[in-house]
């Protein structure tokens, strides 16, 4: 069973306008050709589901269910199998969105100090998805990831015979649950921004970790962005002057279909959010004229 496959019917690739090979560039082992995985090259490192812009990296791991139970965490700290058997597979999938979902609400800490040994790409990416994320909680006046190095052979000094019990049917119980999904065969899909998401985060507090759109005059309110947005991200409602395209920022994930089927070419995307969600619209209505070669029938009386 491979660790990771590529659901073509979600890929960035499927779509008109749009040209994607995001996964492919940045796979350090080059397991990644044409929308499908090497299996025996892949090493389970998580890079190409963190820059997979529609979720369409499917993966043995319920990544949802593990940052549900790290948010639950009275003192997040986030680490590898290889450090602890409930840690992540490896730190390649954690993104600067994820990273700024856990670290926005409470102190967070990382232990990635065996990356550089074990997967040296990995430590590249994390490196610069934790610089970026630091920067923007200092701006925001909140504490900063801590990278710490923790021994995974390291015991609490008391532990009482209960305590110690439970955690080792729980440990025991998260390895049956891991082998069982395992044999099942089940991939799961994973996104990112869905963190965001669901923690209803403010856009403006992250900025500099988020997208941006412009909207041009050409714009005439067609709504194919809309339609066409695979995250919900874009949402345009009439009004009396015209309309209002609202963009909700924490949901866009830069993937360009927007921008690449817009036929007026009056959207494009900018790099860093600048805090402008709302455009408006004005929408000039065309005058209609009658064709007299159009065929008419009446009813007539005889």
């Amino acid at each position: 069973m491979a660790y990771r496959s590529i659901d073509f019917e979600h890929c960035l690739r499927r779509y008109q306008g749009a040209s994607c090979h995001r996964c492919e560039m940045i796979c350090p082992n080059k397991a990644i050709h044409d929308g499908q995985i090497d299996e025996p090259l892949c090493d389970d490192c998580g890079l190409c589901t963190a820059v997979c812009p529609m979720g369409a990296v499917r993966a043995q791991v319920d990544y949802e269910e593990l940052f549900v139970r790290i948010e639950q965490m009275e003192e997040p700290l986030l680490v590898c199998k290889k450090t602890s058997s409930s840690g992540l597979p490896c730190l390649g999938v954690l993104t600067r969105h994820i990273l700024w979902g856990l670290a926005s609400r409470r102190p967070l800490r990382i232990d990635c100090s065996r990356c550089a040994s074990c997967r040296p790409a990995v430590s590249k990416w994390l490196t610069q998805e934790v610089a970026a994320c630091n920067e923007a909680l200092v701006l925001c006046g909140k504490p900063p990831i801590i990278c710490v190095q923790t021994d995974s052979r390291e015991k609490e000094a008391a532990v009482s015979r209960r305590s110690f019990f439970r955690a080792l049917f729980q440990a025991v119980g998260n390895e049956i649950e891991e082998v069982a999904k395992h044999e099942s065969g089940i991939m799961y899909a994973f996104l990112p921004q869905n963190l965001l998401v669901r923690q209803a985060v403010n856009p403006a507090e992250m900025a500099s970790l988020l997208v941006g759109i412009e909207v041009g005059d050409a714009c005439d309110g067609c709504r194919l962005c809309e339609k066409i947005c695979p995250h919900q991200s874009l949402q345009i409602v009439p009004t009396e002057e015209g309309a209002v395209l609202s963009f909700r920022v924490e949901r866009c994930t830069s993937c360009g279909l927007c921008q690449g089927n817009c036929p007026k070419y009056a959207l494009k995307i900018h790099p860093v959010f600048d805090g402008k969600n709302r455009f408006m619209i004005r929408i000039v209505k065309k005058e209609t004229t009658q064709n007299h070669n159009e065929n008419h029938f009446f009813l007539q009386r005889g």
